[in-house]
């Protein structure tokens, strides 16, 4: 046996190096290049990284979530996603959702929210296709309402 194989490793956490042997963690790389595309991503720099296809399953994971099952990433994927769309479509046409400009009657933006999202529940049952518009535009209309009503944080529901 070689020194590397009877080493209890005691690993430096910033290099991923055993500071007996000398020995790399093994899953240091994989964080390292996942830390460090985060970083790219956060300086804004927004450019696609060229990657082999053995490499596509490296991920940006954002708020230092590591090891996500493929369904967890998805989930974070698609609210960063969805996030970046509705901030869009606010940047474009202001808070027109939330202060409406009562042209036709003195509604309450919740209620007219909610008859949106009544409206987009009809397209759907209606429709013989899913379409994605339909979807994201009732998930935007659900994040509206929660803005509405101040519910920014949901860790006091998760059991």
């Amino acid at each position: 046996m070689t020194k590397k194989d009877e080493c209890n490793h005691i690993f430096a956490s910033k290099t991923g190096v055993c500071k007996k042997c000398g020995e790399l963690k093994a899953d240091f790389i994989d964080k390292f290049y996942k830390v460090m595309k985060k970083e790219l991503e956060l300086e804004g720099l927004r450019r696609r990284l060229d990657l082999d296809e053995e490499d596509e399953d490296y991920e940006l994971i954002e708020d230092g979530e590591t090891n996500l099952t493929e369904t967890q990433q998805k989930i974070s994927d698609i609210c960063n996603n969805l996030k970046d769309f509705l901030i869009e479509k606010n940047k474009r046409y202001g808070n027109s959702a939330l202060e409406p400009m009562k042209i036709f009657g003195d509604f309450d933006a919740e209620d007219l929210l909610k008859i949106r999202l009544t409206d987009k529940i009809m397209r759907i049952k209606n429709s013989e296709i899913d379409r994605k518009n339909d979807y994201t535009d009732m998930l935007g209309y659900i994040i509206l309402l929660c803005v509405s009503k101040d519910w920014v944080d949901f860790k006091d529901l998760i059991d």
